[in-house]
């Protein structure tokens, strides 16, 4: 049973930079990704257009999940209706390696018991609806991964690889030296809940990153921009306060308090 998920999900991933094509032909027909960042507990989502619309990522609220990481027939609805009303094309899912190795671990193991639960059935592989006899279907049905709409397990690209090699030809995964400031190693904190501290916009900025550096740059100076602007904009605001104190003679103590609360 798990082999034949296993290779269900081989079928169903893709490169990220074929995925970044599929974005880019999709583009003129409102394409989007769906950023995934599973949990024990819940699936968190960011949805994401083409770079060149200069819109960031778009936070939509996460979906629980049943016990033991189930993915419910409520979840796959919600979906599946996220999937239509925003035509999305294809997953980025992040992939949490082990911040210290940089290899697999529990977490790991989540994401794909969680796919796999997500992949079409035998009788509808290639992602399309088939002959079937019943008159109807919901739309749980619905393959939510399909080789039509593939998925890429994205790992931070500014983690570094444990397979680098130091000036004297050494793997630097095997010459670290603990930390002397922690005496307790808890495995079940630092290797199986490594996706706890990630967010699924941050794992679609990475994969804009990488795939569209210049739209990337830009957008990060727009931001920039758009940030100073409101600084500015404080900075004036309490200007004109801090003149209307001094005119009707408040308490300077009061008056300072109030506008270091403003910027």
């Amino acid at each position: 049973m798990a082999q034949a998920g296993n290779s269900k999900l081989l079928q169903v991933l893709t490169s990220p930079s074929k995925l970044a094509s599929r974005l880019d032909w999709r583009k003129l027909n409102e394409g989007s990704i769906l950023s995934l960042n599973i949990h024990k507990d819940r699936i968190g989502l960011a949805l994401a257009s083409h770079p060149s619309y200069g819109q960031g990522p778009y936070t939509l609220e996460s979906i629980p999940l049943a016990r033991k990481s189930k993915v419910t027939e409520e979840c796959k609805i919600t979906l599946s209706n996220i999937i239509e009303q925003h035509k999305v094309c294809g997953f980025v899912v992040s992939w949490p390696l082990q911040p210290d190795s940089q290899r697999m671990g529990a977490a790991c193991g989540r994401v794909l018991h969680t796919l796999e639960q997500l992949l079409p059935s035998s009788e509808n592989d290639d992602g399309r609806t088939g002959n079937k006899t019943e008159a109807t279907t919901t739309k749980a049905t619905t393959p939510l991964i399909s080789a039509n709409r593939p998925c890429v397990l994205w790992k931070d690209s500014q983690a570094k690889s444990v397979d680098e090699f130091d000036a004297f030809g050494r793997l630097e995964a095997y010459a670290k030296v603990p930390s002397s400031d922690r005496t307790v190693h808890i495995a079940s904190i630092e290797q199986y809940n490594t996706d706890n501290a990630t967010v699924a916009s941050e794992v679609w900025n990475d994969f804009m990153r990488v795939h569209w550096p210049e739209l990337h740059r830009e957008q990060e100076h727009q931001e920039f921009v758009a940030s100073r602007q409101k600084h500015n904009t404080l900075l004036t605001q309490s200007a004109a306060i801090a003149a209307v104190a001094v005119k009707r003679g408040g308490s300077s103590a009061d008056d300072a308090n109030y506008i270091q609360a403003a910027v």
